[in-house]
């Protein structure tokens, strides 16, 4: 009887997985990411995802992007091709049309666990409701009287950039995005409480 019931659940559980996964990696199959250069997949389940999360920051890609060109695709989970770009026209194309290019619900959802259900996360009409609020905080007027604010923690950055690079006689590699969320979270935090900031 309780292997009866464990077999059912199980293949409830499978059937399950396969209704949620498989019309992605059908449409996989069949998506014009094919076509476009990019690494040979490591793993039928992971794609390229254990090769990028084991490489150091960005070398990986950089290494792609050396070998393939400015727009490639590889694998990630279930070998679902992802589109990676530096090509600055595709990229203005893609953020110029945000209504075409939406995340997807699943990356919505994890994305708004992580940063709560805000502007970051919305989508649509929902999204160019909360940017229109938003505006007025962001105008011309507004960004100017923050520049000193921007200008002071730039300068703090490259000083500290260069107290460690006179540490040592060779080069130096930075970890730039550790520094530059340190510096993003130091702005955020002066423009906040900055008197000239009317929100």
């Amino acid at each position: 009887m309780f292997i009866s019931i464990l077999a059912s659940v199980s293949v409830a559980v499978l059937l399950a997985a396969l209704w949620k996964v498989l019309p992605n990696v059908i449409k996989s199959l069949f998506s014009p990411l094919r076509a476009l250069p990019g690494p040979p997949s490591d793993s039928l389940f992971f794609g390229n995802l254990n090769a990028i999360n084991n490489a150091e920051n960005s070398v990986l890609h950089e290494e792609w992007l050396e070998k393939y060109g400015d727009t490639i695709a590889y694998s990630g989970l279930f070998n679902i091709r992802r589109l990676f770009t530096v090509d600055t026209r595709a990229l203005n194309h893609v953020l110029t049309h945000s209504m075409d290019y939406q995340r997807s619900e699943e990356g919505r959802y994890h994305l708004a666990r992580v940063v709560g259900p805000g502007v970051l996360v919305t989508e649509g009409e929902q999204h160019r409701r909360q940017r229109r609020v938003m505006n007025p905080a962001f105008g011309p007027a507004q960004i100017r009287d923050l520049t000193e604010i921007f200008v002071e923690k730039s300068v703090r950055l490259r000083d500290v950039w260069a107290a460690e690079l006179a540490k040592t006689s060779g080069p130096l590699r930075i970890d730039v995005l550790s520094w530059l969320n340190r510096a993003t979270l130091d702005i955020i935090g002066l423009a906040g409480t900055s008197p000239c900031v009317d929100f």
